[in-house]
């Protein structure tokens, strides 16, 4: 399978006739310590599972407001600089299954690696609390720096463990790991815990991208990443999203649409964000072309969306209708809260910062119900509202997915009209300022569900090509090369 890898500016339209919601917090009545991760576990209950960085998680019972210790692993946590207990996930049978998973860093065996990540298996006794004999090794990676190591863990949809790693580095990629096929840093990594390896306490997926390159390791799924911290699948659509912390520049969003491949490359240290990094490195010009973010934002900006620490977040999918189709992150250093709507083909970047801000917003997570939660470093978690929603003309449902093709392009494109747009559609081509470049109103039925569009007078570039029928929309990104 071939994936189409540029450099580019990101589409960025403007949004017509929508208004945002106005975020509202409700603090729960716990403080933890430096909390990096909350999940949830599928056991029927609501309840959230806060991960501190020391090396404890604790159980909060939303039902009774109180908590209680789960795991207790500050006894082998080194968490010097950004190290620490940084990501659990329960195994996708839980309860029926007792296992869950840690991601932590504990002293190096050398000075070359002083510290080393952990990926482990615990088992949870009836007591509801870890049985800390039950401890199971699963991957060890040994970290040449105290900086950048793994990030979180977490389970998708079709039952593997992905681990986010980043490139050990404190700046400019010293280890040069981020390009580096061979060398498990600066990746996201995907593997199955269900079925060990003949040397390893897990074994690689047959569909992994590399499973059969003699150059790449098997278990890598994506590459070109810097410091990713939180991960998270669209509990609507499966879809991954994992924020990759920037350098000097620019805070990145990655999305990657379910039913992928992988094999993705973000750049890193070639790029930052959808940009050519400061400092460039030789090896980049063996290696033109990189996937671009979903959304990034800069160090510094007029419009308030701006950042140098980007916290990862959920798309939200829970009871407050105004919030559904919004992935919400944050910034560490800036404590803001961005909105971004997924759902929407003119989705932009919104600083939905509440007027007493999250200080230090330190990771987001969702109940089995959906609701949602975001985390300050500084031990407050509250959960996630809104104002009494406001009105909005914009189009209902989700965006429709549209078939392109040839994609790319440089004459014409048949473009493939789904069966739920009416008979008469509105079509457009969105230049990346947002320009229609092309319109036109065409006719469709059952017999004819094909429209022609003509792309040869248009420059090389990326475009976006909308339907809608007043209704729904459709929408597809092209690419024009001439």
């Amino acid at each position: 399978m071939s994936y189409l890898r540029l450099v580019l500016l990101l589409i960025v339209l403007p949004t017509a006739g929508s208004s945002q919601p106005k975020l509202k917090l409700i603090e729960l009545d716990q403080q933890f310590e430096q909390p990096v991760d909350m999940t949830k576990a599928q056991d029927g209950t609501d309840d959230i599972y806060i991960t501190e960085r020391l090396g404890k998680v604790y159980r909060y019972s939303r039902a009774e407001e109180k908590t209680r210790l789960v795991l207790d692993l500050t006894h082998i946590v080194e968490s010097k600089t950004l190290g620490g207990l940084l990501g659990l996930d329960f195994h996708p049978r839980f309860p029926d299954s007792s296992y869950f998973y840690v991601n932590y860093t504990k002293d190096g065996d050398s000075e070359d690696f002083p510290l080393v990540s952990i990926i482990s298996r615990f088992t949870m006794a009836e007591n509801d609390r870890a049985d800390l004999d039950s401890e199971y090794i699963i991957m060890r990676i040994p970290q040449p720096g105290v900086y950048h190591n793994l990030g979180d863990v977490a389970f998708g949809p079709d039952g593997y463990l992905y681990v986010p790693s980043g490139d050990g580095s404190l700046e400019n990629d010293t280890y040069r790991a981020g390009q580096n096929p061979r060398v498990r840093l600066g990746k996201l990594l995907r593997i199955d815990v269900d079925t060990p390896g003949d040397s390893l306490n897990y074994s690689i997926p047959p569909d992994n991208p590399f499973v059969d390159s003699p150059d790449t390791l098997n278990e890598i799924w994506s590459m070109g990443m810097r410091n990713p911290r939180q991960l998270s699948f669209d509990r609507a659509t499966n879809d991954l999203w994992i924020g990759d912390i920037g350098e000097f520049n620019y805070q990145e969003m990655n999305h990657q649409p379910a039913g992928n491949g992988g094999g993705q490359n973000y750049g890193w240290s070639c790029m930052e964000g959808s940009q050519p990094y400061a400092i460039p490195h030789e090896d980049c010009e063996r290696a033109r072309f990189y996937d671009p973010p979903r959304f990034e934002y800069p160090r510094t900006s007029d419009d308030g969306v701006n950042g140098n620490f980007i916290i990862g977040g959920y798309v939200y999918r829970g009871p407050v209708k105004a919030l559904n189709g919004y992935f919400f992150c944050g910034d560490f250093l800036s404590s803001n809260i961005y909105l971004y709507d997924v759902e929407s083909p003119d989705g932009q970047l919104i600083n939905a910062t509440p007027d007493e801000p999250v200080s230090n917003v330190s990771c987001f997570g969702e109940s089995n119900d959906g609701s949602m939660f975001v985390a300050s470093y500084n031990g407050s978690i509250y959960r996630i509202e809104a104002e009494e929603a406001t009105s909005s003309t914009s189009l209902t449902g989700p965006s429709l997915p549209l078939t392109v093709y040839p994609n790319p392009a440089s004459g014409s494109v048949t473009v493939t009209v789904p069966a739920a747009l009416g008979q008469e559609v509105a079509v457009n081509v969105y230049d990346v300022a947002g320009r229609s470049r092309y319109a036109s109103r065409e006719k469709v039925s059952i017999l004819r569900p094909r429209l022609d569009i003509h792309v040869n007078g248009l420059p090389g570039g990326v475009y976006q090509v909308q339907l809608t029928d007043g209704r729904h929309r459709a929408t597809a990104r092209l690419l024009v090369s001439h």
